[in-house]
């Protein structure tokens, strides 16, 4: 379950309808400048597909590198890296282009940027082909390097508005700022862990970091250190079973960070509320991307996106659960009368229940709507009883459609 950002109501994840069905996916790059997505395959063979469903029958070409594909818009379509040279599909054609090896690729100032090691490679200004360096020529090929000479390499970086932050192996994180030739690289915070080269995101101008036990949202800013806050104190259990390399993406229209654990398990840190979700999907999931206002998820044999009018994935419903904080009474409890308000999107394929203390507040399958003043699709659970007990745990699973809650109201006393 999530709470929904515009009536701050707490409401089940929306489900999955598929748009590509495909066996053997490995990645998905999203091209936005030709609105296209290019699937690579476990063979690390690239193909093209569209919104619409359909595949291309023969492969662009293959991955130069062993590394799970980066990408970023550049001119007429696409820079991919993934460990070896850089490959640009143009809208019609899959480029090698003779760049140093890419580990990850971002463009900045006209420039296009590769990493590799504790290097960070610039184009010349304006053509991602010309690597040549030339110190007498401004706009020629250069190159940065974070942390001179200890050893280590950078593990992962973002790309913010005025600077780039670069993560180390050491935990040392860097800030090159500005561009060539008035750049500077200086040393801004130690000990942030990175999960792998996959477990970073930006997020606007902040940058959020996974580590084996942690996460860190670094509020960005251009003077001084940073001061990295464990956000995932209360998740760590969590964090643990996540694996190494991690998938992270932030996904704009949620307004929320996925992290990718095992077997359909995410992770979620709503960057708004500064909250965790963790959902589930009926299949494991590899990547998550955005195009506009709709979020596409890439498994293993298909492609599909989140759809507020479904609450299945994969062809089966979702089974969702909550649990608000336990009230404690240094005498007991008495609970009277239990009533619980909902909206179900699905009213036919609902099913579940809430309990306040032991008792049990069910909603049928079908469910008659109630004929009161309240909005027609408002449906309210109500019981009226007696229950004593030393603690009040409120709580609430079910399996089906979608469902809001607007209010859980209990009349208690201390006795």
């Amino acid at each position: 379950m999530e709470v929904d950002h515009t009536s701050a109501k707490l409401r089940t994840a929306t489900g999955t309808i598929d748009i590509l069905r495909t066996p053997d996916v490995y990645a998905a790059i999203h091209d936005s400048i030709n609105g296209v997505i290019l699937v690579v395959k476990t063979n690390r063979e690239i193909y093209l597909a569209d919104f619409d469903g359909h595949l291309g029958g023969n492969s662009l070409g293959k991955l130069t590198g062993e590394l799970y594909p980066k990408y970023a818009a550049w001119e007429s379509g696409v820079l991919i890296a993934s460990g070896g040279q850089l490959q640009y599909f143009n809208g019609a054609h899959l480029l090698q282009i003779n760049s140093p090896p890419a580990e990850d690729v971002f463009i900045r100032a006209g420039r296009v940027v590769v990493i590799g090691g504790s290097i960070l490679r610039y184009s010349a200004v304006g053509d991602e082909t010309d690597w040549r360096e030339d110190s007498n020529v401004e706009s020629a090929s250069k190159f940065a390097e974070a942390g001179y000479k200890d050893g280590q390499k950078i593990i992962c970086a973002a790309s913010l508005s005025n600077n780039i932050l670069l993560f180390k192996t050491t935990g040392n994180c860097y800030r090159l700022v500005e561009e060539y030739p008035r750049w500077s690289i200086v040393e801004v915070a130690t000990n942030v862990e990175c999960n792998g080269r996959l477990s970073s995101c930006a997020v606007g101008d902040d940058v959020f970091i996974l580590g084996t036990e942690t996460a860190h949202l670094i509020q960005n800013a251009y003077y001084g250190n940073v001061k990295p806050e464990d956000i995932a104190a209360l998740v760590k259990r969590e964090v643990r079973k996540l694996p190494k390399n991690a998938v992270v993406k932030y996904v704009a229209p949620l307004s929320q960070v996925w992290c990718l654990g095992r077997e359909g398990t995410v992770l979620i840190f709503d960057t708004l509320l500064k909250s965790w979700y963790k959902r589930q999907f009926n299949s494991a999931i590899s990547d998550v991307f955005s195009a506009g206002e709709e979020v596409y998820i890439v498994a293993p044999d298909r492609i599909s996106k989140l759809d507020a009018n479904t609450g299945k994935d994969n062809g089966e419903y979702l089974n969702w659960r909550f649990m608000t904080q336990r009230l404690v009474s240094h005498h007991n409890f008495l609970l009277k009368r239990s009533q619980v308000t909902i909206t179900p999107s699905e009213p036919e394929g609902y099913c579940g229940h809430f309990t306040c203390g032991r008792v049990k507040l069910p909603a049928p399958r079908q469910i008659s709507l109630n004929a009161t003043s309240l909005p027609q699709d408002t449906v309210i659970l109500e019981s009226r009883n007696v229950y004593r007990g030393k603690y009040l745990d409120v709580s609430g699973h079910g399996q089906g459609g979608g469902v809001t809650i607007h209010s859980i109201v209990m009349d208690v006393a201390e006795v």
